[in-house]
C-alpha cells in the first residue's frame, strides 16, 4: 500500500464491537479481557493505578498551624509527685515552675492534668486576670473519704468482702482470691480498706529497725530458679567471710547506730555444724545487746541435719548462742507443687513450718514471708497467706508478714526461659493489692505488713503505706540477695531518707528494734546521726565483695 492509496476513514461506519463471539472479534471483540477496558464508556481516571492506593494518598499531608494559636505548657500530678525538688509545703507558681524546669515560659498558659497520684501537700498559686487564686491540693491519693457509700458503689461480690473485713470478720481463702482479681476503682476500694484497718491496728506510725544484713557466704549447694546470689563451690565468685569479719561487721554497725544484725547465707557443702553457733557467740562477746536476726528454716534444718540432731534441739543450741529472732525466709510460695517447680530440693513446706513452729514454741519468734510476681497464682498467694494466719492463730510467733516481689532481672529460670508464663515480677497495681489483701487477710493476726523498699523503690514503697503497710524495714546497709537478681534501688536507705519518706506521706516516723518495741518518735526530724553522714561506698556492693580475693571461698574437694 502507498501513501495515494490511503483512503479518509471519516465517513467509515465503526467497528461494531461487543458482539460477542459471533462478530468474529472474540468475546470482548478486540478490548481485552474483563474489565473497565472492556466495556463501552471506559475513560481512565487520572492518578489510577490499576486498584491499588493511588500515588496521591499515599504521601504524607501536611495540616495546617495556626500561626496565632497558644499552645498551654502541660504538668502532671506525677511530674509533682516524682520530683524531689518538689516537697512538702511547697508553693507554686509560674515562675518557680520555670524555675524547677516544668515549664519553659512564664507568660504562657500551664494545664494542671490529673494523670497520677499526689501524696505531698502543695499549693498552687494562678494569677487569672489580675485575681490571685490559690488552688491547694492536699492527699490526692487512692484513699477514699467514705467507704461506706463508696463500697455501695462498688461490685455486690467485692463490696460484701470488703464490708465482712471492716466489720472485722476473718475472710476466707475463696474470697481474698476475689479481692487480688480487683481492677479500676474496686482496687482502691480494696486499698483504702486495707489502709482503715492498718490505721484501727497500728494508727499513724511508721516504724523501721537500723540494721545490718551480712551475708557471709553465697556457695550454695541448692540451684533455686529464683536465686542469682549463689554461686557453685567450684565457681572463682563464690566468697566467704570468716568469723572475724562477720563480727567487725557486726562492731561497724553498732557504732553506727544498729540495733541489729541480719544474718544469712548459702549452704556451703561440708559446713561446720557449729559455724552459726560460733558466729553468733563471737558477736554477743563483743557486742552483747546486739540482737542476732538469724538463720533461715533452710539454713537450721541444713545446721541440725549436719550436726545430726533434731530441729527442736538445735534451735535450742542457737538460742543459747544468742539468736534473739529468725527470719521467715525461704518460705517463697508455700505449696509444694510450686516449690518443687522453681525451687527442686529446697526445704518443703512441712519443714519449713516444722521449724517455724517450733521455734516459736520455744520462744524465738520469726518474721514470715512470700515471694510472688512469677508464676504463682492467686490462689497460690491466697492458700500461702492463710498458712501463714493459721500459724500464727496457733503460736502467735510471727512479728511481720512481709510480701517480696520477684527480681527477674538475673533470676535464671527468668533469663532462660524456664517455665511457662513466668512473669517479670509484679505490676504497680498487683504489688499494691498484693499488701492490701495481706493485711485484710491477716488483720487482727499479724499487726505489722513490711513493705520491701530494695524490690520496690521508694516512691512506690510510701504508695504502700497507703494499702495497709505499716514497717519501712531495716536500713540493710549491706543487702546482697535482691542485688544479685538485679534490683536497682540501692543497698542501704539511711535513717534520715526513711523518715522524710514517711513524713513526705503525712505519717510519723519511728524507729523500732526488732521485735516492735518503739525506741524512739520523731515528730520532728533530729540533728543527723551517723549512719546519715556515712559515705554509701564506706561498705562496698556486692559485686565488690565477689572480687576480693582474700575471701574467696576455699574449695576443699
Amino acid at each position: 500500500m502507498y501513501l495515494h492509496d490511503l483512503e479518509s476513514t471519516k465517513d467509515k461506519p465503526r467497528k461494531r464491537v461487543g458482539r460477542g463471539p459471533g462478530s468474529g472479534s472474540g468475546k470482548n471483540c478486540g478490548r481485552g479481557q474483563n474489565g473497565a477496558k472492556s466495556r463501552s464508556g471506559y475513560k481512565q481516571k487520572r492518578g489510577f493505578e490499576g486498584g491499588q492506593t493511588p500515588l496521591n494518598r499515599r504521601l504524607p499531608k501536611f495540616g495546617f498551624t495556626s500561626p496565632n494559636k497558644v499552645y498551654a505548657q502541660l504538668i502532671n500530678l506525677q511530674n509533682l509527685e516524682d520530683a524531689d525538688s518538689v516537697e512538702t509545703g511547697i508553693s507554686l507558681d509560674k515562675n518557680k515552675l520555670k524555675e524547677l524546669g516544668f515549664i519553659k515560659k512564664a507568660d504562657k498558659p500551664v494545664k494542671l492534668l490529673g494523670n497520677g497520684s499526689l501524696s505531698k501537700k502543695i499549693t498552687i498559686e494562678l494569677i487569672d486576670n489580675g485575681d490571685h487564686i490559690s488552688l491547694s491540693i492536699v492527699d490526692t491519693g487512692i484513699g477514699f473519704k467514705n467507704l461506706d457509700s463508696k463500697i455501695k458503689q462498688a461490685d455486690p461480690i467485692i463490696a460484701g468482702i470488703l464490708s465482712d473485713a471492716l466489720s472485722e470478720k476473718e475472710i476466707d481463702i475463696k474470697d481474698s482470691v476475689m479481692l487480688f482479681s480487683a481492677k479500676g476503682t474496686e482496687l482502691e476500694l480494696v486499698c483504702s480498706v486495707a489502709d482503715e484497718l492498718r490505721k484501727r491496728r497500728v494508727g499513724d506510725v511508721v516504724t523501721y529497725v537500723v540494721n545490718r544484713n551480712i551475708n557471709f557466704t553465697n556457695v550454695c549447694i541448692k540451684q533455686c530458679g529464683f536465686c542469682a546470689f549463689s554461686r557453685d563451690f567450684r565457681e572463682e565468685e563464690g566468697y566467704f567471710l570468716p568469723v572475724e569479719e562477720v563480727v567487725r561487721r557486726a562492731k561497724e554497725a553498732h557504732e553506727l547506730g544498729a540495733t541489729e544484725v541480719c544474718i544469712q547465707a548459702g549452704l556451703p557443702p561440708d559446713m561446720d555444724g557449729e559455724l552459726y553457733e560460733k558466729i553468733c557467740r563471737e558477736i554477743k562477746k563483743e557486742i552483747p545487746k546486739m540482737h542476732i536476726h538469724g538463720f533461715s528454716p533452710e539454713e537450721i534444718l541444713y545446721a541440725a541435719t549436719r550436726n545430726g540432731i533434731t530441729i527442736r534441739d538445735y534451735l535450742l543450741r542457737l538460742k543459747n548462742a544468742g539468736v534473739g529472732t529468725i527470719p521467715g525466709t525461704s518460705a517463697e510460695i508455700l505449696d509444694q507443687k510450686m516449690r518443687d517447680k522453681i525451687s527442686p530440693g529446697r526445704i518443703s513446706v512441712k519443714d519449713w513450718i516444722k521449724v517455724i513452729k517450733t521455734a516459736h514454741k520455744i520462744g524465738i519468734r520469726s518474721t514470715s514471708t512470700m515471694m510472688y510476681g512469677h508464676v504463682e497464682s492467686y490462689v497460690d498467694r491466697a492458700n500461702h497467706i492463710g498458712i501463714i494466719r493459721k500459724i500464727q492463730k496457733e503460736t502467735g510467733g510471727f512479728t511481720e508478714f512481709v510480701p517480696l516481689n520477684f527480681v527477674h532481672t538475673e533470676a535464671p529460670m527468668y533469663k532462660h526461659g524456664l517455665h511457662k508464663g513466668i512473669q517479670p515480677g509484679a505490676d504497680s497495681d498487683d504489688i499494691m493489692l498484693t499488701h492490701a489483701v495481706s493485711r485484710i487477710m491477716l488483720n487482727n493476726c499479724i499487726d505489722n505488713i513490711q513493705m520491701s523498699w530494695v524490690k520496690t523503690g521508694e516512691k512506690m514503697s510510701q504508695q504502700l503505706l497507703k494499702c495497709g503497710a505499716n514497717d519501712f524495714g531495716g536500713t540493710l546497709i549491706n543487702e546482697s540477695i535482691s542485688t544479685a537478681a538485679g534490683s536497682q534501688h540501692g543497698q542501704l536507705l539511711k535513717p534520715k531518707q526513711i523518715r522524710r519518706l514517711v513524713k513526705d506521706v503525712g505519717r510519723i516516723p519511728a524507729e523500732r528494734n526488732t521485735t516492735y518495741k518503739i525506741l524512739r518518735t520523731f515528730e520532728n526530724e533530729p540533728n543527723d546521726e551517723e549512719l546519715d553522714n556515712v559515705d554509701d561506698s564506706k561498705f562496698g556492693s556486692y559485686f565488690d565483695l565477689i572480687k576480693i580475693k582474700k575471701f574467696r571461698y576455699e574449695n576443699t574437694r
